[in-house]
């Protein structure tokens, strides 16, 4: 118990120290090298101290480094009270921040930045809110699908399969299924055709051994690799028997 004491006394201390080196005069690499190394040994106390560095372009990067890894709540509130006051690749940079984090309290300011006139903020805006997912997310990415140029459709699209790939881990089958179906359209571009493919037969029993079948018998051969793939994956009787029955 005395040797944990100690250790927390003696990182508490070495908190202090990098704290009192990032509100010092000193050099942007000495400051960076501080900021990672609160990433590991910080709390709550570094965020106001780090949150000083994320408008500066040449400690942003490391600020919002060590803000995006620590576990508190003050780091997050830090990262989107910055998101508001800083433009071009520092804020893309807060996005994509505020994205691995999962914070669903941004969702909505991110989904603000996803019309954005700058292609690298609204592509890092459709990437964190497939990483944050949920409601909000799903509804900004969906709305923005067919209104974004074409430089941000991508990550779009693979926005919306991120957060399908969620509610399918979390049992919402239904809430994947609508995601998928919606995807699988002749107009979207194949590589999302086909996830999206794979996650509706994955999410929607009632149209497996349809899509399967299809999938396998038709044109499309990159579908016809992926039901081949999943076919055995599933252990889907009733699929694999329908499957049989459609070979000749």
């Amino acid at each position: 118990c005395l040797l944990a004491l100690a250790v927390t006394a003696a990182r508490a201390d070495e908190e202090q120290d990098l704290i009192a080196v990032l509100q010092s005069n000193a050099d942007a690499p000495r400051k960076c090298s501080a900021c990672q190394r609160l990433r590991i040994v910080g709390t709550a106390r570094s965020a106001p101290a780090l949150a000083a560095l994320l408008a500066e372009e040449p400690t942003a990067h490391a600020a919002r480094y060590a803000l995006e890894g620590l576990p508190f709540p003050e780091a997050g509130a830090a990262l989107r009270e910055a998101l508001g006051k800083t433009s071009g690749l520092i804020q893309a940079g807060l996005i994509d921040s505020i994205g691995w984090r999962g914070d669903t309290q941004a969702a909505a300011q991110i989904a603000a930045l996803l019309g954005s006139a700058d292609v690298v903020t609204a592509t890092a805006s459709a990437t964190a809110l497939g990483r944050i997912g949920g409601k909000d997310a799903i509804a900004a990415l969906s709305a923005a699908r067919d209104k974004a140029p074409a430089a941000v459709q991508t990550a779009i699209l693979e926005g919306l399969l991120r957060c399908a790939e969620r509610l399918l881990a979390g049992g919402d089958y239904a809430g994947a299924a609508a995601i998928y179906r919606d995807l699988f359209q002749d107009n979207t571009p194949a590589t999302a055709r086909a996830a999206a493919w794979r996650g509706l037969a994955l999410s929607d029993p009632t149209r497996r051994v349809a899509l399967l079948t299809g999938a396998i018998a038709g044109p499309d051969r990159l579908l016809q690799s992926m039901a081949l793939q999943l076919l055995p994956e599933l252990g889907d009787r009733q699929a694999i028997e329908a499957c049989v029955e459609s070979w000749d």
